[in-house]
């Protein structure tokens, strides 16, 4: 049987000559990675490369195989790479994992900064190097926003203290020297004294040797809220709040600093008022020319802001590292979710005359779609799920599921709902809405272990700039407000703060996932929203999401069609899936509906039976992620030849649709894993109704 040249795709060099592993193994790997990857020998040459490296690089793995891997990177780096390869090669105590920075070259010319891992592999042809490779743009562009706001901030600061400790320097020199007139003195200390309390940003004043505050500038007062006449002539700790009782004294600042000229420390105070604010402070020992002491200068600011933009770059990069986490584990899970599924069903229909068997098939899919609702929240935190954002009224969606959070949350628990009548629309996907409101409502039941109410709120506010300010993931304009609220056991405060983090729980081992709440701020933050927390010990729970709320004054949701019986057909169904359990299934279910089935286990054979069968082939039923080739170059290649042939694609990573549009083609149908065999069938008879392609037969 002869495969249409069209279809040859690419083969691993004969350099990579290996019984373990195979070349067929190395390019499933690659292909699998989420992230670029390559494989060069000792030369640099490009032997194999993923799907990935296309996207990233905007190369065709045909451009690529047997090309200097220089030809990813900038000029200015290949010489300094050439000769790392050649030493690399050469010391063989360097052959270990390496990991480093570099910048990448796209064929457009475009750079970008990228994170690289080089692996060593010996073969025996010799040692290969497997490159991983990640475009850190995001992670650059938010560090270079930190790094301005540092060095606007350490200008202000060096500024401020040059023009100190230039007048202070004027100052004493006229002093010690004993120049000028006393007129010249005054002036000169006037001088000083106005550019002390003209300072506003930094809380500059200076104390005696006792401790006794002698100058307060307009700064300190600004910062710590006492004015010049409530400190002035009182000790320093009399009004130098500290918020751990623990903390050091400002007597022990003064003692250092008099030991070692200056003493500098940081820490959180509390101003007059009771608010709590991080401190920078300096305290420097002033000495005569004879080294008498005769007082300290003290320099405080507040680095609130600061720490807390070092503090959301940290968990930017956590939650980042985290969903890059999940959304692998869920894309692997889905294939084993799809499978217990299928094959718990097709017992459960085999098993009529036999009650036993059939519970015990019954409780499998039960557990089955219990994992596949966490693969599902897995992909939900880290934003790979797909979504169909449409207006609605959070009025229908709370109403549409009242009912069945009256059947999770028991009888002794009361449900309370009050739907603000004239509720303005939101846009968000009218499911992740739905989980939402679930979630918290069971989160709710579980802090209510013996009973109480849960009361759900809708209302149109407005978002002013304070509150917006005082909230950084919401903007000032309308929104709608949904409150759920309980009468349980609440929260503490070091609880509160770490609700809405991945895998957090206060529930004992094995009785939650801790992706509940991150879930649902995941959501909230995709819809453009932000969520608060308001609880206490003993008082209940109340948590407020904030959605923007659209002008249309009314605007009917999208409707969702009714589940109904899966239609069955007599097409030819072409399956392509690397996963031959998985294969077997699928072809085993739509067997049942009553279609023809063939069977490939990769794109090449798949494009023999297509170039075999192309006459009778009705749809291409195909995985995205395989090796060699993915579904979509697979499906690119036999509808270039055969377009009559509908495809549908299928898979458990929904990143892997995000680039199914190709140039000016149409998105392609897609199924997503884990599925149970009812919706199978339904995708499967709604791709073939749509496809309205003209039959070609394949010539006699």
């Amino acid at each position: 049987m002869s495969v249409h040249p069209h279809f040859l795709n690419q083969n691993p060099p004969q350099t990579l000559r290996s019984s373990n592993p195979t070349p067929e193994l190395f390019s499933a790997l690659l292909d699998s990675a989420p992230d670029a990857m390559l494989v060069t020998d000792e030369h640099g040459a490009i032997l194999l490369t993923n799907s990935q490296t296309e996207k990233l690089f905007g190369y065709s793995r045909e451009e690529l195989i047997g090309q200097p891997v220089e030809k990813l990177m900038p000029p200015r780096f290949r010489e300094a790479h050439t000769k790392h390869r050649a030493q690399f090669f050469s010391t063989p105590r360097l052959r270990r994992c390496l990991h480093g920075g570099l910048y990448g070259l796209r064929s457009d010319g475009s750079e970008f900064p990228a994170e690289i891992s080089l692996n060593p592999i010996a073969t025996e042809g010799g040692v290969l190097v497997t490159s991983s490779i990640r475009d850190i743009s995001d992670r650059k562009r938010a560090e270079q926003e930190l790094h301005r706001a540092y060095d606007e901030l350490d200008q202000r600061v060096l500024q401020r203290t040059a023009e100190l400790e230039k007048a202070t320097a004027e100052l004493r020199a006229r002093i010690s020297l004993h120049e000028g007139t006393e007129n010249e003195l005054r002036q000169s200390e006037e001088r000083f004294r106005l550019l002390v309390e003209g300072v506003n940003d930094y809380a500059i004043f200076m104390l005696n040797p006792e401790g006794l505050v002698v100058s307060w500038n307009a700064g300190a007062e600004r910062i710590y809220g006492f004015t010049a006449e409530e400190v002035i002539g009182n000790d320093l700790s009399r009004f130098h709040s500290f918020e751990d009782p623990q903390a050091e004294t400002p007597q022990y600042a003064l003692e250092q600093a008099t030991a070692a000229g200056r003493f500098d420390e940081e820490g959180w105070r509390v101003r007059k008022d009771g608010q709590r604010f991080r401190a920078s402070s300096m305290t420097t020992a002033l000495r005569d020319e004879r080294g008498e002491l005769w007082g300290f200068s003290r320099i405080t600011r507040d680095v609130t802001e600061r720490r807390e933009l070092e503090h959301r770059l940290r968990h930017a990069q956590k939650l980042e590292a985290i969903g890059r986490l999940a959304g692998g584990v869920a894309h692997e899970f889905n294939n084993s979710a799809t499978a217990i599924l299928g094959y718990s069903s097709l017992v459960i229909d085999k098993a009529q005359d036999n009650q036993q068997l059939r519970h015990y098939a019954e409780e499998i899919h039960k557990a089955g779609l219990r994992a596949a609702s966490v693969t599902r929240q897995l992909l939900a935190f880290s934003r790979q799920q797909i979504l169909q954002p449409a207006m609605l009224s959070l009025n229908e969606v709370v109403t549409d599921i009242e009912k069945m959070i009256g059947g999770l949350i028991g009888e002794n628990i009361r449900l309370l709902t009050t739907l603000d009548p004239y509720l303005g629309v939101v846009k968000a996907d009218s499911g992740e809405m739905e989980q939402v409101i679930i979630n918290l409502a069971l989160n709710a039941r579980d802090a209510m272990p013996d009973g109480g109410v849960i009361h759900i709120e809708t209302s149109n506010v407005e978002v002013d700039h304070v509150f917006a300010a005082e909230n950084p993931d919401m903007a000032p304009g309308p929104h709608v407000r949904l409150r759920v609220s309980d009468t349980g056991i609440g929260l503490d405060k070091q609880t509160a703060a770490h609700i809405f983090e991945p895998f957090f729980t206060t529930k004992p081992v094995g009785q939650g996932t801790g992706l509940g709440l991150s879930t649902v701020y995941g959501t909230v933050k995709r819809a453009g929203g932000g969520i608060l927390v308001f609880s206490e010990p003993g008082r209940g729970a109340t948590f407020e999401i904030y959605l923007p709320r659209l002008e249309q004054a009314s605007v009917k949701p999208a409707i969702l069609s009714p589940r109904r019986k899966a239609d069955g057909g007599s097409e030819t169904i072409l399956i392509v899936e690397d996963d031959s359990s998985l294969r077997w299934l699928t072809g085993q279910i739509l067997t049942q509906f009553g279609y023809t089935v063939l069977e490939a286990g990769d794109g090449s054979h798949a494009l023999a039976l297509a170039e075999e069968r192309a006459g009778d082939i009705d749809i291409l039923l195909t995985d995205v992620v395989m090796p060699r080739f993915n579904g979509r170059q697979l499906a690119r290649q036999v509808r270039q030849f055969y377009p009559h042939i509908a495809v549908l694609l299928m898979s458990g990573y929904a990143a892997e649709i995000a680039a199914q549009h190709d140039g000016n083609e149409l998105a392609l149908p897609f199924l997503e894993k884990p599925f149970t065999p009812q919706e199978l069938g339904l995708k499967v008879r709604e791709v073939l109704d749509q496809s309205d392609a003209p039959r070609l037969r394949k010539p006699a």
